[in-house]
């Protein structure tokens, strides 16, 4: 939230606006933080934290899209999908903007819900997705409520902003933070 001040300042506001400062978020107010929840998609879309999914096995032969697969194949289902120009047209695909997921019909909010991707598909979709996704709610909305997140400054006073950089691996992993 640091990279994105004007982010977290909606978000601290909303979470004040439904919330009020007497108590903290729970799974009751989801429904009516709604920014909250673009954050997460957002999050999820952005910098999904395990980038390649798990690996499937094919159980027989099958043809995609003319390519031949045979049995026992090893696919991994990519989630740069949710980066995919296709899904996201003219859209800054590298930016973090949560309100990409705002006004959309039903439809679209369904098609275009990271959740759909990064917790995986069919017999293999993770069993710990909801309460990975509700635990995740949780720590944004209260990390809002509780937390002012600022830049760090330098010994001029100056806001320091850090430049972050992620190791492609199983596990997303950040490789650096630097000034």
């Amino acid at each position: 939230m640091v990279l994105h001040p004007e982010v977290y300042t909606k978000l601290q506001n909303e979470v004040d606006r439904v919330v009020g400062k007497d108590r903290l978020p729970s799974l009751e107010d989801r429904p009516d933080l709604t920014y909250v929840d673009c954050v997460l998609k957002e999050t999820y879309r952005w910098n999904p934290p395990l980038p390649l999914g798990l690996p499937h096995y094919i159980t027989e032969d099958d043809t995609y899209e003319g390519y031949h697969l045979p049995k026992d194949t090893t696919v991994l289902a990519n989630l740069s999908i949710c980066r995919e120009k296709d899904m996201w047209p003219g859209d800054e695909l590298d930016v973090f903007r949560p309100e990409r997921f705002l006004d959309l019909d039903a439809e679209e909010a369904k098609a275009m819900d990271p959740r759909q991707v990064v917790f995986g598909y069919g017999r293999r979709l993770c069993p710990g997705r909801l309460f990975a996704d509700e635990t995740l709610f949780l720590v944004i909305s209260n990390m809002a409520a509780t937390l002012d997140i600022r830049k760090a400054r330098d010994v001029g006073g100056r806001e320091i902003t850090p430049q972050v950089s992620f190791h492609p691996a199983l596990v997303r992993q950040v490789a650096s933070v630097s000034e």
